[in-house]
């Protein structure tokens, strides 16, 4: 089952909880908590393996600590949460498409952008193809059998989930495939104010 464990009486998680009622401190904490069991799922269950290993088990763990501010917490933490985002993405020129990190450098490179950027990237996602789709996706990735989490497993697991191969190429294209899906995105967040 999934599990946040901390070592030591003095931890950060030790401090998190009021003993005279169990409840959490500051409920804003969830958001953190959500990212945490996340690995779980983007991690344990589905192991990444490949250069996507930070988009897939970072950038995808902190999307659904996003979601979860919004379902859980509120409408304002998650468009706080959105700001920051667009204050701390990495610069573009040091930006790599999903689709062409093929190597542990790029892997390395993509890293910083996995926190800010690729929640960023998924609620474009989902604007497009919707909430349903979208979770079918990230749960199929978690029931695909797969040597390999790479950007074909990614391909793959979008199809076989219910996304058109015309929505994927478009996503592809759009999102994917080059450099210009950083402008895409950001553009995105500054004409539609989430």
């Amino acid at each position: 089952y999934p599990t946040i464990c901390a070592v030591g009486n003095q931890s950060f998680l030790s401090k998190i909880i009021d003993t005279s009622n169990y409840k959490l401190k500051d409920s804003t904490i969830i958001s953190f908590l959500m990212h945490e069991l996340g690995h779980y799922y983007y991690g344990n269950v589905l192991k990444t393996n490949s250069s996507l290993q930070y988009v897939l088990g970072e950038g995808i763990t902190e999307f659904i600590s996003l979601k979860c501010a919004n379902a859980l917490l509120s409408n304002n933490i998650y468009k706080t949460k959105i700001n920051k985002y667009l204050r701390t993405v990495p610069r573009k020129e040091n930006y790599i498409s999903i689709k062409k990190i093929n190597s542990d450098n790029d892997a390395l490179q993509s890293y910083d952008y996995s926190y800010n950027f690729i929640p960023l990237l998924f609620l474009c996602v989902e604007r497009e193809i919707g909430s349903e789709k979208l979770w079918n996706w990230l749960r199929e990735m978690l029931h695909t059998k797969t040597t390999l989490t790479d950007y074909d497993f990614l391909c793959k697991t979008a199809l076989v989930s219910g996304i058109s191969k015309e929505e994927y190429l478009m996503l592809e294209e759009k999102y994917f495939a080059d450099e210009s899906s950083y402008e895409s995105v950001i553009k995105s967040f500054i004409t539609n104010k989430e």
